[in-house]
């Protein structure tokens, strides 16, 4: 899983502590957040360690496959093929790639 949009990285980052390793191996932290990381292209690879994160919680809304429901979980659970989270409480909760 991870993110080729920047944007959406930082935010997952600092909304829901996402971790992320970059292409040169390396894990991404706040302190390596510069320019040359938005202008070089990398892929934002989640950190095995936030896999967890991907997993639904009590209270998130998420998406079903078709596009048009949507559905708050009252337990955790794993989400069926094709479901999404889009909101953790009232967070934005952008979904990776996979690939």
């Amino acid at each position: 899983m991870y993110y080729a949009d920047p944007i959406a990285a930082i935010f997952m980052m600092m909304n829901h502590g996402v971790m992320f390793i970059i292409d040169d191996g390396q894990q991404l932290t706040a302190d390596r957040l510069h320019v040359s990381v938005f202008l070089s292209g990398v892929k934002f690879n989640i950190h095995p360690d936030s896999y967890p994160i991907f997993n639904a919680q009590s209270g998130d809304m998420v998406l079903i496959a078709s596009g048009n429901e949507a559905y708050r979980i009252n337990v955790p659970c794993r989400l069926s093929p094709g479901e999404r989270i889009v909101l953790r409480g009232d967070v934005p909760f952008i979904w990776p790639e996979v690939g």
